[in-house]
């Protein structure tokens, strides 16, 4: 029995393994009465494999907060958000999964991981949802649309802020993500440095996009992800172009890249992914069904 603070505290060790428990007082006398049942328990946790060795379980709350505690250094700023809300919003309040089966996916994968990690660490034996397989979203925009979206002299704007149409054509010419597009740190001859999903990133310049980025007022573009996405969309809807995303001008620039006879390891690089088989598994659908249908896009 040993004191750390003003606590008592006692141990086992067995095979040079060694486990601690506090007796949860500051009474010797007590510690002393206390000692002898909690050794017992601590030797039946060394030497019984089925003892459940996992904490108690905290609140419904307290267990998502831990989660995110324990992530939040790993996660991107982006990342820490979407997990942030699909645990409060939709695990912990109970809100329905959503309709869309690619958002369900991902929603589901989220809620999972969080499920496992609580089932390792804590009491909980807590059943993984059903897997959900989404097809994807596959949309990408042919010429004439790209041609209305990168030239048109129609503003586009979201409550009085408008946006550069350069952000709109630098966004596909190096098919950079929507959130690298708005925390650009600086631009030099060939390359492009900026803040992404998973931290600091060197995005490749082609001769096209070193004349955009040169001419470009970067640096004025105070848009969020948010209010970018609804302006886009107001946009493409003054366009009449349907079911429109600002990441589909990313996906568009990776399709028209390979069609052109682009190799999938260079473009894995172009578009910041970590491995081959990811740019593999977005494009090969794309080449699937829109090979015999697309012309690459020369930007003026």
């Amino acid at each position: 029995m040993y004191k750390n603070g003003k606590i008592y505290y006692t141990s086992v060790t067995i095979k040079k393994k060694r486990i601690y428990a506090s007796l949860k007082t500051t009474d010797r006398k007590i510690a002393k009465a206390r000692e002898r049942q909690k050794k017992i328990e601590l030797y039946k946790q060394l030497t019984d494999p089925f003892i459940d060795k996992r904490k108690d379980v905290p609140s419904r709350k307290k267990l998502v907060e831990q989660y995110i505690k324990y992530k939040k250094s790993v996660w991107a700023k982006s990342t820490y958000r979407t997990n942030y809300y699909i645990l409060t919003a939709t695990w912990l309040r109970k809100r329905p999964l959503p309709k869309n089966l690619s958002t369900r996916e991902s929603y589901s994968r989220q809620i999972n991981a969080f499920l496992n990690w609580s089932n390792k660490r804590y009491k909980t034996n807590f059943k993984k949802l059903p897997n959900v397989t989404g097809d994807g979203r596959t949309r990408v925009y042919d010429d004439k649309e790209l041609e209305l979206i990168l030239y048109s002299k129609r503003r586009c704007n979201y409550f009085r802020q408008v946006i550069d149409k350069d952000l709109l054509r630098l966004a596909y010419a190096t098919g950079a993500r929507q959130g690298e597009i708005l925390n650009i740190q600086s631009i030099h001859k060939g390359y492009m440095i900026c803040i992404g999903k998973r931290g600091r990133r060197v995005v490749k310049l082609t001769k096209q996009a070193q004349v955009i980025a040169d001419r470009c007022n970067w640096k004025s573009w105070n848009w969020t992800p948010d209010t970018l996405q609804k302006a886009f969309n107001l946009y493409a809807k003054k366009l009449n172009i349907d079911n429109a995303m600002f990441k589909d001008i990313r996906r568009t620039f990776g399709l028209n890249y390979i069609l052109n006879g682009g190799m999938i390891f260079q473009l894995s690089k172009l578009l910041g992914h970590s491995k081959i088989s990811t740019t593999e598994k977005h494009y090969a659908p794309l080449l699937a069904i829109f090979v015999d249908n697309f012309s690459f896009k020369q930007l003026k």
